[in-house]
């Protein structure tokens, strides 16, 4: 690839993920304010699960701002392109895509339970059991991202003149994280058609 086409990628890729981080933190940021300062939607299950949602959105978005910076420091060779590196620049985006993903397939299961009036149906509203849901997703999508750590390699690649999600991830992170979000594209997709 030539200079002037590297160049240009990174100038291309500096404005589109400034756009999305602007437009994802500051839609998704108003989403988390209006529900916190809401006390009568807080107490709602669902509700609960769109914050969530919206938390897990916003990291997206914050993480796209993070991935400028580095494009912009690798690029100038103010940053050294390593595994370590690259997994501290994608930490937020890979935190907001486990939650995100997480609260997608919880929230199909929600409507589903609410509109089949099946047996969880009081459960889904109890105090307690969103609480406690709540923290349970986002102790997963920590646990899920910083288990990108385990089997890291710390070798520096050759070539690579930019970071990416899967610098340094071991196979088996990687067979992981296939595995969970083809369980949970599926099962959202089937959630929705079941109730279509």
């Amino acid at each position: 690839m030539s200079s002037a086409s590297f160049n240009q990628n990174v100038y291309v890729n500096v404005v589109l993920r400034s756009t999305f981080c602007l437009l994802s933190t500051v839609g998704n940021g108003l989403v988390i304010c209006i529900i916190l300062k809401n006390k009568n939607a807080i107490r709602d299950g669902f509700n609960v699960l769109l914050l969530q949602l919206a938390l897990g959105d916003f990291f997206i978005g914050f993480g796209n701002g993070v991935r400028v910076l580095e494009s912009l420091l690798s690029h100038y060779k103010l940053l050294s392109v390593t595994p370590i590196n690259c997994f501290l620049v994608e930490l937020p985006l890979l935190l907001g895509s486990n939650l995100s993903q997480l609260i997608m397939f919880l929230i199909a299961v929600d409507r589903f339970i609410s509109i089949q009036k099946l047996h969880g149906f009081l459960l889904i509203n109890n105090k307690n059991f969103i609480w406690t849901r709540a923290f349970f997703c986002v102790f997963f999508a920590v646990f899920a991202s910083l288990a990108a750590l385990i089997g890291i390699s710390s070798d520096a690649p050759e070539g690579i003149a930019a970071c990416h999600v899967t610098l340094g991830w071991s196979q088996s992170y990687m067979v992981y994280y296939s595995i969970m979000t083809t369980f949970f594209s599926i099962t959202i997709l089937g959630d929705t058609s079941v109730r279509s």
